[in-house]
């Protein structure tokens, strides 16, 4: 039985912060010479990096490194389901655009931000990751482990760009096809997490041996893994999908005809808007050969009052 400890001393962390430091430093540049950033996307961006920072310093490093295995399960669903959506919120749409100028940066990121691509690429790797190899090694190598975030991380950035995305060089979708790919996603790791709960013994030697916290053993720390991964991202994804939703209800109330369709695609059936009439001008005279308005009844009497007795419409029939 492997002896319990406490959590470990207290890590700076200075690689992380030096990353994390130059993506902000980049951000505030590229916001104020590139694209112009709104309050809230800052706060998105900002946020979106703060939980980066938080995931990947003490003590969450540490205790999922070395420790407990749910631990590390929840830094994975940080650096994959909450971080990604929140930078990608945050980038403006014009930065986006910059970013992609370089024909083969916008050929490699539209190919693996395609919905299907992104879709099933992610989830493979996801699943290369919970391999009992890539994970005991990942926990003793510094390097191996920072290429498996990193690479976890850029997947999940292609996989919520085609719900996300706004630039048109990258793939879209309509809102019913947001929903799909969502709850599609929320179910392709069912199996992931059925192994490492159904499992009657700890898969990975690392856990099986590492030192225990809490008092949980390495078969419950397995199982606390598994339902902390499942239940974190069905409800991210859950709430993803809702919004989805609600934006596409909000869309449809105002324009039945057009709300399920790409943006700019609903630009394209707008049309070209007629000019602005100046100030003191008429409406134009109607075209050559067009009836003009029938007046209506009553037009050209002062107040609506019906024409005298004495009018047309009292002469007996024989004297008209």
């Amino acid at each position: 039985m492997t002896p319990e400890v406490g959590i470990p001393g207290f890590s700076p962390h200075a690689d992380v912060l030096l990353v994390l430091l130059t993506a902000g430093v980049g951000y505030w540049w590229a916001t104020t010479r590139i694209a112009p950033a709104s309050r809230r996307q800052r706060r998105w961006f900002l946020s979106g990096l703060l939980l980066v920072w938080g995931a990947s310093s003490w003590p969450l490093h540490e205790i999922g490194e070395d420790q407990l295995y749910a631990v590390h399960m929840v830094q994975h669903v940080v650096f994959t389901f909450v971080a990604p959506p929140l930078l990608l919120l945050g980038t403006p749409t014009r930065l986006i655009s910059w970013l992609l100028r370089p024909p083969a940066v916008r050929a490699v990121v539209s190919t693996c931000a395609r919905p299907l691509v992104a879709l099933v690429g992610f989830n493979l790797i996801v699943g290369l990751s919970h391999v009992r190899t890539v994970v005991d090694g990942a926990t003793t190598s510094a390097p191996l482990h920072f290429g498996v975030h990193l690479v976890l991380f850029a997947s999940a950035l292609c996989l919520w760009s085609p719900v996300l995305n706004r630039a048109p060089e990258l793939p879209r979708m309509r809102s019913t096809g947001k929903m799909l790919y969502l709850m599609a996603n929320g179910f392709l790791p069912v199996p992931i997490v059925a192994a490492l709960a159904l499992a009657g013994t700890p898969i990975y030697h690392h856990y099986a041996t590492a030192p225990r916290l809490w008092g949980l053993s390495a078969l419950d720390d397995q199982q606390l893994a598994a339902g902390a991964m499942w239940m974190l991202e069905s409800f991210w994804t859950i709430g993803a999908v809702m919004i989805v939703f609600f934006d596409w209800w909000r869309n449809e109330q105002r324009n039945p005809a057009t709300a399920s369709l790409p943006e700019h695609i609903r630009r394209r059936g707008e049309g070209p808007k007629p000019p602005p009439r100046r100030q003191g001008e008429g409406p134009k005279p109607p075209p050559p050969g067009s009836l003009p308005d029938a007046a209506p009844v009553g037009a050209g009497l002062s107040g609506g009052q019906s024409p005298p007795s004495g009018g047309l419409a009292a002469r007996p029939a024989e004297q008209l």
